[in-house]
């Protein structure tokens, strides 16, 4: 990976809210302390479009300082409900790839803020199994 595309995902990090503020799509639909939510940002981004569609943009990205696995707020739910911190790390992977697929398959802004809701609903419907499962249920 080059030190150019290094440098270009940094930047992007930086113009973007960091994970540990928006792990529901919900929280996504607004522009906040002057930084897009990630799906936004990678949906209408013109400077980075061709960056974030490269395979290794977003595993670079999720091993960066801000958004990588030493953030504990991003792992938080997870490792409440029982995960290890490398399962929590791998479950908050799966869920960031499905985002992030999303956020660049769908153009309509009409169809996209159905498409967050129903991420949504997924993945509250996950958080209550992990739950159910932690309770024994």
């Amino acid at each position: 990976m080059s030190n150019v595309f290094k440098a270009l995902v940094e930047d992007f990090a930086k113009e973007t809210r960091s994970l540990n503020a928006q792990l529901r799509c919900r929280k996504c639909k607004e522009e906040a302390e002057g930084k897009l939510p990630y799906c936004i940002a990678v949906r209408t981004t013109v400077r980075y479009s061709n960056v974030v569609r490269e395979d290794c943009f977003l595993p670079f990205l999720l091993s960066t300082s801000e958004y990588g696995n030493n953030c504990s707020q991003i792992l938080d739910p997870y490792l409440e409900l029982g995960l290890s911190p490398e399962v929590a790390s791998n479950v908050v992977r799966f869920q960031m790839a499905g985002c992030h697929a999303a956020a660049l398959r769908e153009p309509d802004d009409t169809i996209w803020l159905e498409t967050q809701e129903s991420i949504d609903a997924f993945i509250a419907g996950g958080l209550n199994a992990l739950r159910a499962r932690q309770d024994g249920s």
